[in-house]
């Protein structure tokens, strides 16, 4: 089965548990990680992921549920803002009424990669995305807070590169 032939199947049994999409033909394996709200499987042999919202102590998703269809309607609205479309994960199906996303699936970072530094490549595209202006030294050495807090507003110190 190819990628389109999943996606079908998906939106037209619109499976909400493990054993629904075996049914519908997808066989899922769990991620070693979970979240805080949910938990995410890999469809075998397909870039594709599926998040599953956790059940809570008292047996219901509600937290799960309003965190996903949160993150959906997030990435919706920065998708209207072009220069930002090619930082958003392709999302394939989402069930809002059951907390379920089908997204494309993103290699893991090698080994060898620091993802601080990551983060630092993703700051200088989007600054030279929306300004026109490239750097190509933002790093943790070269970025604080106002207020010395994780959530202060970051300042970059060396912008000389």
């Amino acid at each position: 089965m190819n990628l389109r032939q999943a996606i079908a199947r998906i939106r037209r049994f619109k499976p909400t548990t493990v054993e629904e999409f075996a049914q519908a033909g997808l066989s899922l394996e769990i991620l070693k990680t979970v979240s805080v709200f949910r938990e995410v499987y890999l469809v075998k042999d397909l870039p594709l992921v599926v998040k599953f919202p956790l059940w809570d102590k008292d047996g219901n998703t509600s937290e799960g549920r309003r965190h996903t269809n949160a993150e959906i309607r997030r990435i919706a609205k920065m998708a209207t803002v072009p220069k930002l479309r090619k930082y958003l994960p392709r999302i394939y199906y989402h069930d809002p009424k059951a907390g379920i996303v089908v997204a494309r699936r993103y290699p893991d970072y090698d080994k060898t990669v620091d993802p601080s530094d990551t983060l630092g490549r993703f700051v200088e595209r989007l600054i030279k995305d929306f300004t026109g202006i490239k750097l190509s030294d933002v790093h943790e050495d070269n970025v604080r807070s106002r207020d010395g807090s994780y959530r202060g507003c970051p300042i970059l110190l060396d912008c000389g590169y």
